[in-house]
């Protein structure tokens, strides 16, 4: 039985199409818009029906590349995040007990935080500052444990903030997920 031995020539020429195909031609994401696009982000999500739903919410998704993708998501997170505040605002004007005041006051000043990195994600996003926009996002995610965890804290309290965070933070990965997808 012989043995094939392709000539250099070949080994040249597959090796010159290797370098001149476009990484991006190749994603899945890179081409995708609209719902497609939808289904794509949500699958490396850590809800994907709920990303689904969230991003369906807005007509402009039905068209959408990953760039007005983003902005949608950015404005649902950012208004979760505003609605979040809200919430614990009148949570701790009308708490009458100090060890729950103190948990509040927490997620008060971890929701500032998550406004302003949302803000900055948002900021980033319109200048083409994609990986920095990603980057704020992530430290968006992590915000709501930190408020659920103040909760558990002595004295513990059971938190009225469980699903404000829970969105807040779904909201916040979506918005890590589409950054992350856009190439410059």
């Amino acid at each position: 039985m012989a043995l094939l031995v392709p000539s250099s020539s070949l080994l040249i020429s597959l090796l010159l199409v290797l370098l001149f195909i476009d990484p991006s031609a190749a994603s899945p994401i890179a081409n995708a818009t609209g719902y497609a696009l939808v289904a794509r982000i949500c699958e490396q999500t850590y809800n994907k029906y709920y990303c689904t739903d969230a991003l369906k919410s807005d007509p402009r998704t039905k068209t959408a590349d990953a760039k007005a993708l983003l902005e949608v998501s950015l404005k649902l997170a950012s208004s979760n995040a505003t609605a979040t505040t809200l919430m614990i605002q009148s949570l701790l004007k009308d708490a009458k007990d100090p060890g729950l005041k103190d948990h509040l006051q927490v997620c008060a000043d971890v929701y500032k935080g998550i406004v302003d990195d949302l803000t900055r994600a948002n900021a980033s996003s319109k200048s083409g500052q994609y990986d920095d926009a990603r980057k704020s996002a992530i430290r968006a995610t992590h915000g709501p444990e930190s408020c659920e965890v103040a909760f558990k804290e002595p004295p513990a309290h059971k938190t009225p903030l469980s699903t404000y965070n829970f969105y807040v933070e779904l909201l916040s990965d979506i918005v890590v997920n589409i950054a992350s997808s856009i190439k410059l």
